[in-house]
């Protein structure tokens, strides 16, 4: 399903097109209620203090607090304004402009060189193609392991930056039911106690609210996350409706 919100619209070039294409948003608000495992409504002075590391770090850095630069993680630069999603879904972005757009699939691209008359790429296959300029957007993996090649080479500072960064890990599940079962009108569910290792299921975005449907989406990130993982999609599935029949026993 791709990703979710457009982070703050004041100023985001992706809110300019939605709107100027007219698509439907719907502005998410930060409404919560915390579930224990007996289904009980928790204070939030009763939550365990390992929590905030899941929910404010791991499920938005992918990673533990222990492995990111703090300093650097708490200067926000994002757009202000509010956070909204597509009820129709994220695609529709694209099925607006694809038609402009000259897609290519299956080219692997294998270099990039900077000529005098723009910039020149060149696949696996001993493919090229010149343009005026490119905009090179793949994972920072594939950076680190050198699989493109760039004349000239890259700058210093950003091979040192390729160097120093790491990826983190963010893993959602959907789940569609019949019907709600859960509290339809609260955006965020917090189950901290659902007997699983810490930080797997804690924190479930409600979409009926936003959609209309009886959907609900898990986060589970940084090694939690990497940890289910290694688990057949069978017991992942379990974990998460295990955690939703505790924290609604009677549904």
């Amino acid at each position: 399903m791709g990703a979710s919100w457009i982070h703050g619209t004041r100023g985001n070039p992706l809110n300019n097109i939605a709107q100027s294409l007219n698509l439907k948003t719907r502005e998410t608000d930060e409404r919560y209620i915390i579930r224990g495992g007996d289904g009980r409504v928790m204070r939030d002075a009763d939550v365990p203090d390992w929590l905030d590391n899941v929910i404010s770090v791991q499920h938005d850095a992918g990673a533990d607090a222990s492995e990111i630069n703090r300093s650097a993680y708490l200067l926000d630069n994002d757009y202000g304004g509010s956070e909204v999603i597509f009820p129709g879904g994220y695609s529709q972005l694209f099925d607006e402009v694809k038609s402009a757009l000259n897609i290519r699939y299956g080219h692997v691209l294998s270099k990039v060189e900077i000529t005098e008359d723009g910039v020149e790429l060149s696949d696996q296959m001993g493919q090229k193609a010149s343009f005026d300029a490119a905009l090179i957007t793949v994972p920072l993996g594939v950076f680190k392991k050198g699989n493109i090649a760039f004349s000239p080479p890259l700058p210093k500072r950003k091979m040192e930056a390729i160097s120093k960064l790491g990826m983190g890990t963010l893993d959602k599940v959907y789940l569609q039911y019949d019907e709600v079962f859960w509290d339809k009108d609260t955006t965020w569910i917090i189950t901290p106690d659902n007997g699983l290792p810490k930080g797997q299921f804690n924190q479930w975005l409600n979409l009926y609210p936003y959609i209309g449907k009886p959907v609900i989406v898990a986060f589970n990130g940084a090694q939690p996350a990497l940890d289910l993982s290694k688990l057949p999609d069978t017991e992942v599935l379990r974990r998460a409706q295990q955690t939703l029949e505790m924290a609604y026993p009677l549904a």
